[in-house]
């Protein structure tokens, strides 16, 4: 991963977690993970401290664990997902009601030929948007940020 697209997914990370505040509420957080995740580091600091964090990798197998959850993070997985609009749903049924969910992705990038899983999308922050609203969020803060990374922070809705 280069750093430019580091520095992206580490700021998106840090706005999110000024938006959102979830430092020692003991919350709930899966982090769904690829082998091009930006690290446990970076998510862990913005989102673990003080909850309860979890790590699973649905490239290499591993099912979501079937339970409720405050946060669900994705950076750098969908692109590798066939099915990712099933993946986005699934975390939709999966997050508390009021949960968010945290996803990015790449939008200008080279497709990843170093990866052992197969490289499919490359997601506009309109695209998510539409996505993000049309399987259940209450509403889908979408950007692209720095030209090349898409990303949102969505939530769902109080009384789902």
């Amino acid at each position: 991963m280069d750093n430019e697209l580091l520095k992206s997914i580490e700021e998106t990370m840090e706005l999110y977690h000024r938006k959102i505040k979830p430092d020692n509420r003991r919350w709930d957080v899966l982090s769904i993970v690829s082998e091009m995740s930006p690290g446990m580091d970076i998510t862990y600091k913005q989102f673990g401290v003080g909850n309860n964090y979890n790590m699973f990798n649905p490239l290499i197998g591993e099912q979501i664990p079937d339970k409720k959850w405050d946060i669900i993070i994705m950076s750098q997985v969908i692109q590798y997902v066939y099915d990712f609009v099933g993946l986005l749903t699934r975390c939709h049924e999966l997050l508390k009601d009021g949960g968010f969910l945290v996803i990015d992705c790449p939008f200008v990038q080279e497709y990843d030929k170093t990866s052992k899983h197969e490289d499919y999308w490359r997601i506009s922050h309109k695209a998510l948007q539409n996505l993000l609203n049309e399987i259940g969020f209450e509403y889908g803060n979408c950007g692209l940020i720095n030209g090349h990374l898409t990303s949102a922070l969505a939530r769902k809705a109080k009384n789902d």
